[in-house]
């Protein structure tokens, strides 16, 4: 821990020595008022006075920190690209051999469905021409279901020390509006969205108590701030 220097030191036992004292403030009539008003001048007294005293070391230690933040910044990013180049080829190459496992049992699934249909045709043929049409009909009226294939798992991608995959699941808002429309029906819940305090802000900093004029679920509110300046 930084040890602080003598001029250092007094400031800040002015200030504990302060803070005391001020505790039992309370503002209840023109006097306490008064009283309120000049323990604020203090404050913003001793706030130079930090600045003054702590802001040169402050200063210089925030410089050496961006300094090595760049060398820091600059020694990450060639890593940070080269991960995400590899990252999104090991999940591509992932994904193919799910598609291919999937396609291979997508392509089982239509032969086994078109045997099972070519077998009800040829008993159908076999039927008619035995003369047995309507038991011919019968079959073809018949839906086919094919029997369930299950086919033997793809090979296992061979593992590589400390890579590994897990599932990460995240929303995509398709429809901001219908999700809008949905909270205000009660059937999505109200934490779904969050307001843009940002632009509710500007709005009401622009047009002060002529904001949100169209809607009544957003007013405009002015809350006075109270300043003050150190004294000499």
């Amino acid at each position: 821990m930084t040890e602080l220097n003598e001029e250092q030191q007094q400031v800040e036992q002015s200030i504990v020595k302060f803070s005391r004292n001020i505790q039992a403030l309370t503002v209840h009539d023109d006097e306490t008022l008064q009283e309120a008003g000049s323990a604020l001048i203090q404050v913003k007294t001793y706030q130079k006075k930090v600045k003054e005293t702590f802001g040169p070391a402050k200063d210089a230690a925030y410089k050496a920190y961006k300094e090595m933040g760049a060398l820091f910044n600059k020694a990450m990013q060639p890593l940070e690209r080269i991960e995400g180049m590899i990252k999104p080829m090991i999940r591509s190459y992932q994904a193919e051999q799910k598609r291919i496992a999937d396609e291979a049992q997508r392509k089982a699934e239509a032969e086994a469905q078109k045997e099972a249909e070519d077998k009800r045709l040829e008993q159908a043929r076999l039927l008619e021409a035995q003369g047995e049409k309507k038991a011919a009909d019968t079959i073809l009226e018949i839906p086919v279901v094919a029997k369930a294939v299950v086919l033997p798992p793809p090979p296992t991608p061979p593992k590589v020390a400390g890579v590994s995959m897990r599932d990460h699941w995240k929303a995509e808002i398709l429809d901001t509006k219908a999700l809008c429309v949905a909270i205000g029906a009660g059937k999505a819940s109200v934490d779904y969205v969050l307001p843009n305090t940002q632009v509710l802000d500007k709005e009401a900093r622009d047009h002060k108590e002529n904001a949100f004029k169209d809607i009544n679920c957003v007013r405009a509110v002015n809350e006075q701030i109270v300043s003050g300046r150190a004294t000499s």
